[in-house]
């Protein structure tokens, strides 16, 4: 019966999941302004027009039963806004107006750029490396500006919200009760063989 554990045990050791290596995450670039007057010429930033372009929340391992892996990553919350028009001798400060995000997450006191294609990427919050994750709802008015310090109006209230996601979308909750129900259905098996072979052993035992 010990060898017969053991196996089981050695069997579930082949799901569990391995980590990668640690992921790589590039803040946002912080937006300075000069201490000087700007120039006539040169206009102050534009109202900004913002989008949420994609929300990003934690995860379990992801794969199969054989083939399961994690990244550091997986327990991180994200969140990432298209603005335009996007300039980048302009930055971006956001404020929250209406309920609040996860895990009391605060957005930069200082303004950030965009990158070349006008989005603002945020590691926002930790969300738990688990499949199972609530919801949040909440508003923010993105206010632009430019290096000499002067601002635009905020924009109109963005809402970002996500219904959360439940424990049967495929992720590491399925994946450890299909570990669970296949080691069982191991140990059955080889309980079932012994059982036979201690069978047959006694029917071939010669009678005195």
């Amino acid at each position: 019966m010990k060898k017969l554990i053991a196996a089981v045990i050695a069997l579930a050791g082949v799901f569990v999941a391995v980590p990668a290596a640690a992921c790589t995450i590039q803040a946002p670039q912080e937006h300075s302004v000069v201490d000087e007057p700007a120039p006539d010429d040169v206009p102050p930033p534009e109202t900004p027009d913002v989008t949420v372009e994609s929300i990003t929340r934690g995860q379990g391992p992801s794969g199969g039963i054989f083939n399961r892996s994690s990244t550091s990553c997986d327990g991180l919350g994200f969140l990432e806004f298209k603005i335009s028009p996007a300039r980048q001798e302009v930055g971006y400060t956001f404020d929250v107006v209406e309920g609040a995000p996860p895990d009391d997450y605060s957005f930069p006191d200082v303004p950030t750029h965009t990158n070349r294609e006008g989005s603002i990427w945020f590691e926002a919050w930790s969300d738990g490396a688990e499949d199972k994750q609530e919801s949040f709802r909440f508003e923010t008015k993105v206010t632009a500006i430019d290096k000499w310090g002067r601002k635009s109006e905020p924009s109109e209230p963005v809402v970002v919200s996500h219904p959360g996601t439940g424990p049967c979308g495929g992720g590491s909750g399925s994946n450890q009760a299909a570990l669970i129900v296949f080691s069982l259905s191991v140990l059955g098996l080889f309980r079932e063989r012994i059982s036979n072979i201690r069978s047959l052993a006694c029917r071939s035992k010669p009678s005195d």
